[in-house]
């Protein structure tokens, strides 16, 4: 490429001398013009001449090499573990505030709400739902998001705390 570049550079600036010539054997005044134009050549010539790269630089090459990457299989975590939470157990309330529905579908009737702390009787925990059928100590009945209890170790529960009732 350096060379093509030079090599039209030189022929140009001999074309400018060679038409700079005739125009001052016919006294021109645009033989000025032709010279200017030799010269900016001329120099074109030499500043590619000096910018050339030198023969001992190592080329480099512009593709990307393939990324080094290690792929490992893994089988997915069992997310059946058992989170305690069962019929008959105790559960505390671990959100600020727990809608009770009356049924497990999310745009049902909201029946009240249990706040932080609040001991409940689980009546159903089905497997394949994200809800829990609870009841308060005050006898509200309803479902409530099962990520939102936790089930109470049978030592944790207080002896005089009836469920409802937040636990100290």
């Amino acid at each position: 490429m350096w060379l093509w570049l030079i090599i039209i550079l030189i022929s140009l600036a001999c074309l400018f001398c060679f038409i700079s010539v005739i125009q001052l054997e016919l006294r021109k005044r645009s033989a000025k013009l032709w010279i200017i134009l030799t010269c900016c050549s001329i120099g074109g010539v030499v500043a590619a001449l000096v910018s050339a790269p030198s023969p001992d630089i190592q080329e480099y090459s512009y593709h990307s090499k393939p990324p080094n990457i290690k792929i490992v299989e893994t089988t997915p975590k069992d997310t059946s573990s058992d989170d305690g939470i069962k019929k008959g157990k105790k559960v505390v309330v671990t959100a600020v505030e727990l809608y009770v529905r009356a049924s497990t579908d999310p745009d049902a009737r909201i029946l009240g709400s249990v706040n932080y702390g609040n001991i409940l009787t689980v009546l159903d925990a089905p497997a394949d739902l994200d809800l829990v059928n609870i009841q308060t100590g005050y006898g509200l009945t309803g479902w409530v998001l099962k990520r939102h209890v936790q089930a109470l170790p049978e030592e944790k529960i207080p002896e005089q705390a009836l469920p409802g009732e937040a636990a100290q």
